[in-house]
C-alpha cells in the first residue's frame, strides 16, 4: 500500500513566491503591450537610447555619454559582460524603458546587476516621457524583462533612487523592493545663496568657517575656479589624483582613481568651456596654489559632487574641504542649478551643509533554484530584523551554538 504525503507551500511572508500585484497583472495580461529586446553593441543601441533620453528621465549615471565611456574605458577592457534590456511598445515599437546591466560571477552564483563597477552612485532605468506604469503593470513588465535576460541565478538591482529627475522610478514600484542602509544626501539650493546659507547651515559652523577663511586669506588671495581650458582641467585633475593618493595611502584604503582605466574614464567626461560638458573640474586656490579640488557632474538641474579632495600638511587647520564645498555650492547656485547632490554616504558634514537624506532601494529576484535559496535567505534576514523578539531569539540561539561549538 502506497501512502501519499502532501507538502503545503509555507505561508510565511518572506517566502511568498507571487504577490497580489502579479496575480492582477496576469488577469489583465498587460505584458502583451510590451516586448523586450537585448542590445550588446553601442552602435545599434545609440539611436534607441538617444530617442528616450532626449525627452525622458534618468539619473546622470544613466546618460548615454557616461554609459558609452563606461563600456569603452572600463567594462570592455576588463572583459565585463554587459547588456542593455529595452522594453518596446508592442504596437508602435517605441522604446519605453532602458535598463543597462552586467553579468558578474559571485562565488557559485551568476548574478545580473546594474551596470556599475563602482562608477554609479545611483542605478536605474532610462524611462520615456509618459511611461508611468501602475504597480500592476510594472509587475507584468518585470516578467517580460526577466524573460529576456541571459541564463543566470539572480538579479540584483541596487542603489535605486525613488525618482529619476522629474519622474518616479518604476522599478521601485515592484514587489519586494527594500530600502538599503546606503542613502543619498542632497540639498535644495536657493537663488540667493547667502540667504540660503543663513537659513540652512548652523550659525556655529558658519562662524567657524568664516574665521578659518579669514586666516586662510592671510596666506594669499582665495579664488575658486571651474576649469575653462584643457590646461586648467589637466592641472586640477592631476592635483585631485595626488590629493587622493596621499589620503588613501594614509588610510590604507583602495583609491578607485589609482586605476588608470577609471582615471581615464572620469577625465574623458570633462570638456572644458563647453556648456554641455557632463563633468566639471573645480579648484580652490590660495595665492595661486591649489588647496582643494572637486570633480562633479552636472545634470537634471543638479550638481553631483563625485570626488572632493584637499591638500594635507600645512592646510588642514583651515578646513579646505569644507571651504571647497561652500564655494562649489555657491557656484552651483550662481549657475542656476536647483540641487546640490553630495551623492552617497552619511558623513555628518553633509547634514551640517543643509543636505537631506533620500533613501536608496534594492530589488533581488531569483532566476534559478540556487538563486531562490539566496532570495529566501535574504527575505528571512529582513523578516527577522523587522521583528525584535525573533531577532533576540536568533541572537541567543547563535550565542548558545557558539558556546557549544567551543566546548
Amino acid at each position: 500500500m502506497q501512502s501519499s504525503i502532501i507538502f503545503e507551500r509555507p505561508k510565511w511572508p518572506f517566502l511568498r513566491p507571487q504577490s497580489g500585484l502579479k496575480a492582477q497583472a496576469q488577469a489583465r495580461n498587460p505584458a502583451r503591450s510590451v516586448r523586450a529586446a537585448v542590445y550588446r553593441e553601442l552602435a545599434s543601441l545609440a539611436p534607441v537610447w538617444g530617442q528616450v533620453e532626449r525627452n525622458g528621465d534618468q539619473t546622470v549615471f544613466q546618460t548615454f555619454e557616461l554609459f558609452r565611456a563606461w563600456v569603452q574605458r572600463i567594462a570592455e577592457p576588463a572583459g565585463v559582460d554587459w547588456l542593455v534590456v529595452v522594453l518596446h511598445d508592442a504596437k508602435t515599437a517605441a522604446p519605453l524603458l532602458i535598463l543597462p546591466l552586467m553579468v558578474v560571477e559571485q562565488g557559485p552564483l551568476k548574478v545580473i546587476e546594474c551596470a556599475d563597477l563602482g562608477v554609479a552612485d545611483f542605478n536605474g532605468p532610462v524611462v520615456a516621457r509618459g511611461m508611468v506604469p501602475s504597480a500592476v503593470d510594472m509587475a507584468a513588465y518585470w516578467d517580460v524583462l526577466k524573460a529576456a535576460l541571459p541564463p543566470a541565478d539572480l538579479v540584483r538591482l541596487s542603489k535605486l533612487p525613488a525618482r529619476l529627475g522629474r519622474a518616479r522610478n518604476p522599478l521601485v514600484r515592484l514587489p519586494n523592493v527594500h530600502p538599503m542602509k546606503l542613502s543619498n544626501w542632497k540639498a535644495d539650493l536657493g537663488r540667493d545663496f547667502p540667504v540660503w546659507l543663513d537659513s540652512n547651515v548652523p550659525e556655529k559652523l558658519r562662524a567657524d568657517l568664516a574665521v578659518r577663511r579669514r586666516k586662510l586669506g592671510k596666506r594669499g588671495v582665495i579664488t575658486f575656479k571651474a576649469a575653462e581650458t584643457e590646461e586648467e582641467a589637466n592641472r586640477f585633475f592631476a592635483q585631485l589624483l595626488a590629493e587622493r593618493r596621499e589620503r588613501f595611502e594614509a588610510l590604507g584604503r583602495r583609491d578607485l582613481l589609482a586605476d588608470e582605466s577609471y582615471a581615464a574614464f572620469y577625465r574623458s567626461l570633462i570638456r572644458p568651456g563647453e556648456p554641455e560638458s557632463l563633468a566639471v573640474m573645480q579648484a580652490l586656490l590660495v595665492g595661486g596654489e591649489i588647496v582643494a579640488t572637486g570633480y562633479g557632474l552636472v545634470y537634471n538641474e543638479a550638481f553631483h559632487m563625485i570626488f572632493p579632495g584637499f591638500a594635507g600638511k600645512g592646510w588642514r587647520n583651515y578646513s579646505p574641504g569644507l571651504q571647497l564645498f561652500l564655494a562649489s555650492m555657491e557656484w552651483a547656485a550662481d549657475q542656476g542649478l536647483k540641487h546640490y547632490d553630495f551623492t552617497i554616504g552619511d558623513e555628518g558634514f553633509k547634514r551640517d551643509l543643509g543636505a537631506e537624506e533620500h533613501p536608496l532601494y534594492e530589488k533581488l529576484a531569483a532566476l534559478s533554484h540556487r538563486g531562490r535559496r539566496t532570495v529566501y535567505l535574504d527575505r528571512l534576514r529582513r523578516f527577522v530584523r523587522r521583528n525584535p523578539i525573533i531577532a533576540r531569539a536568533f541572537a541567543r540561539a547563535r550565542g548558545t551554538y557558539h558556546e557549544e561549538a567551543a566546548r
